[in-house]
């Protein structure tokens, strides 16, 4: 069976709390949920607690899920090391597919991030825009799939719902597990 170990990096005062298998076991998963840092000044003892502490849980799991904020940041300051895939995921915005192409070259960039795969996935999808799929292309991002814009899932949000309770036949289960099976992650 494979083990998987789930982390949310908004909120590094949680790090030390759940630093094993003890992390509550969440559909078969181990969750480790941080919410964000507070207070101006520089976060490199922040950073480096963070890198141990998910290099340290990391090797105790075949899989290991790591959610950053919103840009290059955790990539830049080598927060995450070891990575295997590289998974950008955005909405199809403008904005969205600048910070996923920052974060893609700040990758590209790092020399030991050489064998890392990057993959794009775009959230909320409702339609192709020429534009932002040319932006995509010129990237030279590559697209593991579509989650689309799904009714359902904003109304489980809005109902303070758990995700995975969603039908399996709803638009976007339908979508990740298909990214997911690309990924070879099933």
């Amino acid at each position: 069976m494979t083990s998987y170990y789930v982390a949310n990096l908004t909120d590094h005062r949680e790090l030390g709390y759940h630093e094993s298998r003890n992390a509550p076991i969440w559909f078969g998963f181990h969750l480790m949920a941080m919410g964000r840092p507070e207070g101006p000044g520089c976060y490199c003892t922040t950073n480096e607690l963070l890198r141990y502490g998910i290099d340290r849980l990391a090797n105790q799991y075949d899989v290991t899920i790591v959610d950053c904020e919103a840009g290059p940041e955790q990539v830049n300051r080598r927060v995450i090391n070891g990575v295997d895939i590289l998974i950008i995921v955005t909405d199809i915005s403008t904005r969205g597919i600048h910070a996923a192409t920052e974060i893609n070259a700040v990758v590209q960039r790092d020399i030991d991030m050489a064998s890392v795969r990057t993959g794009l996935i775009i959230n909320k999808f409702k339609s192709e825009n020429p534009v932002i799929m040319k932006m995509i292309e010129d990237a030279g991002l590559n697209i593991l799939g579509f989650v689309p814009d799904d009714d359902a899932l904003a109304e489980y949000d809005s109902q303070g719902r758990p995700i995975t309770d969603l039908p399996d036949d709803s638009p976007s289960v339908l979508a990740v597990r298909d990214i997911v099976e690309k990924m070879t992650l099933l």
